[in-house]
């Protein structure tokens, strides 16, 4: 078997080197690799440092064994693997997870079930007590053990309000009873601003409960918002009672999208 011995190609009309190879078989490519099939008829952008072309359907595979995690990296000079798109082979573990500066954000089991671990969320429940007039309704309690949560800790649970982080649609909503004899009538705020509609509700009186003498007053919202936008649900009658408990009054909410 014959040996050709090179170290670089070169083009005639080159000024460098085109192609060198080194002594541990790793190949450099000057400027841009193109490996064509035939020809697309498109141009790849002016940043492009591969391309791999055809007319027809175009595929790059990675191949690895049965028990492997396959993976393509993003990075720069301070950190190689920033960010990550990885596929675990192993059999009954198969998934795909987005990693983003260091951290996995997003993760596709092998059922198709999408879990985003650091979404924005909350389920904050009310205190012991009524409350009156005008005033955000109070939900001063995360608590793990009927489900509360907090995630990125944007709610605060003492001014009652959600900062969002990023821009994007969130969904929002509350429960709470209204208290006896008077009317209630609740609306999402952002920034201190009223939205358009609200919830209303009227309180019976009868003490013998025979005219909802604490009915629940509950609504859901779905709003567009800004980064560092807040959003509560403000109390704006300024007669009107409203009782909370730590069981069946909550304000929850997260990111849409």
């Amino acid at each position: 078997m014959s040996t050709l011995l090179l170290e670089n190609l070169k083009h005639s009309s080159a000024t460098g080197n085109n192609i060198t190879l080194a002594a541990d078989g790793s190949i450099t490519v000057d400027e841009k690799l193109h490996v064509l099939k035939d020809s697309s008829g498109g141009t790849a952008t002016s940043g492009s440092v591969a391309v791999f072309e055809d007319d027809d359907n175009t595929e790059i595979s990675l191949l690895g064994g049965s028990s492997s995690v396959l993976a393509v990296n993003f990075g720069h000079s301070g950190d190689n693997d920033d960010g990550n798109i990885n596929y675990n082979t192993t059999s009954g573990y198969e998934q795909m997870a987005f990693r983003v500066n260091a951290a996995d954000r997003m993760t596709i089991s092998k059922d198709g079930y999408v879990i985003k671990p650091n979404t924005p969320s909350f389920l904050a429940h009310g205190g012991s007590g009524q409350w009156q007039g005008a005033e955000y309704l109070r939900f001063p309690n995360i608590t793990a053990a009927k489900g509360g949560h907090n995630i990125g800790s944007h709610y605060n649970t003492s001014t009652y309000k959600f900062t969002a982080p990023v821009a994007g649609r969130y969904v929002f909503g509350f429960s709470v009873y209204a208290y006896q004899y008077e009317a209630l009538d609740i609306y999402g705020s952002i920034n201190g601003s009223a939205l358009t509609g609200g919830f209303q509700i009227n309180a019976g009186s009868g003490s013998d409960m025979t005219d909802d003498y604490y009915p629940t007053l509950g609504g859901t919202v779905m709003v567009q918002l800004s980064a560092s936008d807040t959003f509560g649900f403000y109390q704006n009658s300024s007669s009107g009672y409203y009782h909370t408990n730590t069981s069946g009054s909550v304000f929850w909410g997260y990111l849409l999208g």
